[in-house]
């Protein structure tokens, strides 16, 4: 999916335990790591409205998109990945918003949907609330 999006120099491993001895054998350098789970959080009133200067974080705000959110949220805050042009434009596009604002720009954003999509087995990312927003 990376790949599709453009990021150039990253690979997707997983990770079948955070033992000490396990993430020894991770490629380095580590981004990230990704915690896939439902939550959601249902007062708007607890939700972040900002991040800290420099971070790019967008909320899931649309059902079955929480891998590729996540995988915005990582790259998007690594300044020395290539992005392409695509999800640079979007990523400059979308700074000066709010998390949850980022979460429906992800949404919307066709490039991001289309490859989404090719990569879903059995639902596409859709409007609408999400199961984790």
């Amino acid at each position: 999916m990376l790949r599709d999006f453009g990021v150039e120099g990253v690979r997707v491993q997983e990770v079948i335990s955070l033992d000490p001895d396990m993430l020894a054998y991770l490629p380095r350098p580590v981004y990230g790591l990704i915690f896939l789970f439902k939550w959601r959080e249902e007062d708007p009133d607890k939700q972040e409205p900002s991040c800290p200067k420099g971070i790019w974080f967008a909320n899931q705000t649309v059902n079955n998109a929480c891998a590729s959110v996540a995988l915005l949220n990582i790259v998007n805050n690594v300044p020395e990945l290539r992005l392409g042009d695509p999800l640079q434009h979007f990523k400059e596009f979308t700074t000066d918003f709010t998390p949850a604002l980022r979460g429906d720009a992800v949404g919307n954003f066709e490039f991001v949907k289309t490859i989404h999509n090719s990569f879903a087995r059995y639902a596409v990312m859709r409007d609408g609330p999400s199961a984790s927003a």
